[in-house]
């Protein structure tokens, strides 16, 4: 029981990322063209933060605690604090590449998250929690 779950991906987010990365990539090479080196330093580096800050996105399951990855950032979540799970489509930042998240509360905090395999990441944190039940497509205090 455990493993490690990767974010879900919406595809206009996908296209968005990919569409954003060949723009930089263009600047890019029409200033190393133009011999304006160190313009294309600045796209160079946009490319490089967002790719540490968001790959790889996923969700690990360890022994005692989630740790929830996003890039370089690494949240985590120790399994007793864990109040409840349940599903959200809110907006705001995460590491998530999806608008189809899970928020986990935990203590006076909240984490979302956005699992691709979102029933079986459920019944993997169920078994790690003793504390909560599965509930639909929430984990409910017991």
């Amino acid at each position: 029981m455990g493993g490690t779950f990767p974010s879900k991906v919406d595809a206009w987010l996908a296209v968005v990322l990919g569409a954003a990365a060949a723009v930089l990539l263009a600047v890019c090479v029409l200033a190393f063209r133009e011999g304006q080196n160190l313009v294309a330093l600045g796209p160079v580096l946009a490319l490089v933060v967002t790719a540490a800050l968001v790959w790889p996105c996923q969700y690990q399951l360890q022994e005692d605690h989630l740790e929830v990855r996003s890039g370089i950032i690494r949240y985590r979540v120790p399994y007793v604090q864990i109040d409840a799970v349940s599903p959200s489509r809110e907006p705001w930042s995460s590491p998530a590449l999806s608008l189809d998240r899970m928020r986990i509360q935990y203590g006076k905090r909240a984490i979302l998250i956005s699992p691709a395999d979102r029933e079986g990441f459920l019944v993997a944190l169920a078994g790690r929690c003793p504390h909560l039940r599965l509930q639909g497509e929430s984990l409910v205090k017991r």
